[in-house]
């Protein structure tokens, strides 16, 4: 998503100031849960300290969520 807005300074010089937002509202993407097991019975369940699943049926994995809310601000000057 994009915000922008243009100055005008003079009649021949503008000034253009730009903002460029990914991830503008920071939603997370989580993948979806394991559907089967480890080994294909489901004995090898693997459990992290705090109790969720790390491998095995109903494990997710972590390492694919969006990037946080970016944002890059540009200036530029025409004449």
């Amino acid at each position: 998503m994009n915000f922008g807005r243009t100055f005008r300074i003079t009649e021949r010089v503008h000034l253009n100031i730009r903002g460029e937002f990914t991830n503008i509202f920071n939603r997370a993407w989580v993948s979806n849960p394991i559907a089967t097991s480890a080994t294909g019975s489901g004995a090898n369940q693997v459990r992290q300290a705090n109790g969720n699943a790390a491998s095995g049926f109903g494990a997710r994995l972590t390492t694919s969520t969006l990037p946080p809310r970016n944002c890059v601000l540009i200036g530029r000057i025409t004449f």
